[in-house]
């Protein structure tokens, strides 16, 4: 695959790392819009395993399937970079929640419409969220779910036209660190409070992502003995 992965790689853009995570070890983060891989789809799918393909046939809509397979071997592609081994041969565990692990390195990716974003390092847990702008709609009941008492005054002294920009910068960072705990959503996470009570060592960080996304980035330093 080597002359389609150059090809690959050109659409990917890395994500300088934010100075306030300058500290953690080779972190990498990448951002790609999927609809320009749609001509590769076919060398990506070649490198998934079979129970990649077969959590691609359950998707029911054409487009759906397209877009994992694309995640998919796109993961596989950097990964395999990073850790200078085949993308074809990598072997995933999965973690209390069904996360994807990878022995010796941590990633996060999340997906929104056909942009995805990647970060990937050693020596720290990571995690990652992102969300498309475009077609959100703010209201005050949605941010009553998820957002504090504090977060839903920030929002509503904003003008009305940046809050929903606002309210998803909120919404990534909390997925972000529940992706870093590896926890998920749980009836016991107090969502609300998610970011008034950060663990030692957690820092979560919005990422430029551009106009038309907003991101954010959760990182916590691996303790040593």
């Amino acid at each position: 695959m080597q002359g389609d992965a150059s090809r690959v790689w050109q659409t990917l853009t890395a994500l300088p790392p934010p100075a306030a995570v300058a500290d953690v070890p080779a972190l990498q983060i990448w951002c790609v819009d999927l609809a320009a891989l749609v001509p590769e789809e076919d060398q990506l799918a070649l490198l998934l395993d079979e129970t990649e393909h077969a959590e691609v046939l359950r998707l029911r809509q054409p487009r759906d399937r397209q877009r994992l397979r694309l995640r998919r071997g796109l993961r596989r592609m950097v990964l395999g970079r990073y850790l200078d081994r085949p993308p074809a041969l990598l072997r995933f565990e999965r973690g209390p929640q069904g996360q994807p692990l990878l022995a010796g390195l941590a990633f996060s990716s999340s997906c929104s419409g056909d942009w995805l974003l990647l970060a990937l390092t050693r020596g720290a847990a990571v995690g990652v969220d992102v969300e498309c702008v475009a077609g959100f709609r703010f209201t005050p009941a949605l941010a009553g779910t998820c957002c504090s008492r504090a977060e839903q005054q920030r929002l509503q002294a904003l003008p009305e036209p940046l809050r929903a920009a606002e309210f998803l910068r909120n919404w990534t960072a909390k997925e972000a660190l529940l992706k870093l705990r590896g926890t998920g959503f749980r009836e016991e996470v107090d969502l609300p409070g998610l970011l008034e009570a950060l663990r030692p060592h957690e820092r979560v960080i919005a990422l430029p992502a551009g106009p038309a996304l907003v991101a954010s980035l959760a990182v916590a330093q691996l303790r040593t003995a």
